[in-house]
């Protein structure tokens, strides 16, 4: 058994799924005779919902995540070569607000909601994979168990009076750039999943009213079929009698 594909499949199910497909994977190991895997399989871990939603966009969009871990690395070299973090706070909130609206965007075409408590603890993981390098492999790894916070920034000490910080291109604006055509890309598609969403929600509207009214048409059926049912029951009876009497009147005729 391919253990790894087996995790991955795991981790892909929403977390009310969880318990049911786990079990039925450890079964399969048990069936195949790798009982190393299926108790492997039943040690993992059920998600918290901020953490699948993670897993999710890891998933889904792991181009745009894939940005997101990058500028940490910038960021935590530019705080290690001594510049100010808060000049990176622009950025860094803009891409974290909007990986965290990609996500709730991505559990709503699951048929769920993602939370308002959720998204905070999506958005806490986030700023902290940014901050922590262990958070990022975490969340890079698509099977997060559960959100990750942070303390806050540590701010490394500043190059002494009169010693000029290296020059260098400025990450936070480059990343700023290159942020906001994403944004344009992703607002696009999402656009095209909410539309999409909305139109199978007309579609599925439609059919339930069609199949109610085909339920009423059929109540009705059913209520004819037996109308007429028990009216041809009747018509037999009266015909069965009518004939009897038939029989019987042309009996009495000829006799003498």
């Amino acid at each position: 058994m391919d253990l790894n594909a087996v995790i991955e499949e795991l981790y892909r199910v929403p977390p009310s799924e969880f318990v049911q497909t786990r079990r039925r994977l450890a079964e399969t190991a048990h069936g195949e005779g790798d009982e190393a895997a299926a108790k492997q399989i039943k040690a993992l871990r059920r998600p918290t919902v901020s953490a699948w939603a993670v897993n999710l966009l890891v998933r889904e969009q792991s181009e745009l995540v894939g940005e997101l871990l990058e500028l940490g690395v910038e960021i935590r070299r530019g705080w290690a070569e001594g510049e100010d973090p808060t000049r990176f706070d622009r950025v860094r909130n803009l891409a974290v607000a909007e990986a965290v609206r990609v996500a709730g965007v991505l559990v709503e075409a699951t048929g769920r909601s993602l939370g308002e408590q959720a998204a905070h603890e999506v958005e806490e993981t986030l700023q902290a994979a940014i901050v922590d390098p262990e958070a990022a492999e975490e969340v890079r790894s698509g099977r997060l168990t559960h959100p990750r916070s942070h303390a806050g920034f540590a701010v490394p000490e500043l190059p002494a009076p009169g010693e000029a910080a290296p020059e260098r291109e400025d990450p936070a604006r480059l990343r700023e750039e290159k942020l906001r055509r994403r944004l344009e890309q992703l607002e696009h598609r999402a656009a095209e999943l909410v539309a999409e969403r909305d139109a199978l929600r007309r579609e599925l509207e439609h059919v339930e009213q069609e199949e109610e009214r085909l339920r009423h048409r059929l109540d009705q059926l059913r209520l004819h079929h037996s109308a007429v049912r028990h009216r041809l029951e009747d018509a037999e009876a009266q015909t069965e009698t009518a004939l009897a009497r038939v029989a019987e009147a042309r009996s009495d005729l000829r006799s003498p």
